[in-house]
């Protein structure tokens, strides 16, 4: 089992313990949790996560900054929400002093 199969399975049994919503966590479509990872250097193709795109070298701080925005709000259908972050050494030093900032 990788790291990020080990992250989702953990965000997995703290947002939906009774295992309600495990449709939505196995699509990767929970709303209370967010997955922040590189994105494909093609914006065009950012919607095709699957293919063989290539990414961006580091996670921005504008992908950090949107995050922080999501967790202004209450969870949607859980009373938690978990953030994984798939690759936090890839962060740009901004994005990893905003994520400071926030926790």
């Amino acid at each position: 089992m990788g790291k990020a199969a080990f992250a989702l399975r953990a965000a997995a049994a703290i947002v939906d313990p009774d295992n309600q919503h495990g449709n939505l966590i196995a699509n990767g479509s929970h709303p209370d949790i967010i997955t922040v990872k590189r994105l494909s250097k093609d914006a065009a193709k950012d919607d095709d996560k699957d293919s063989g795109t290539e990414l961006k070298r580091s996670i921005g701080v504008d992908q950090i900054r949107a995050v922080q925005t999501a967790l202004t709000t209450r969870p949607g259908l859980s009373s938690r929400r978990a953030i994984i972050i798939d690759s936090a050494d890839d962060m740009e030093r901004s994005a990893a002093n905003a994520l400071l900032k926030s926790l």
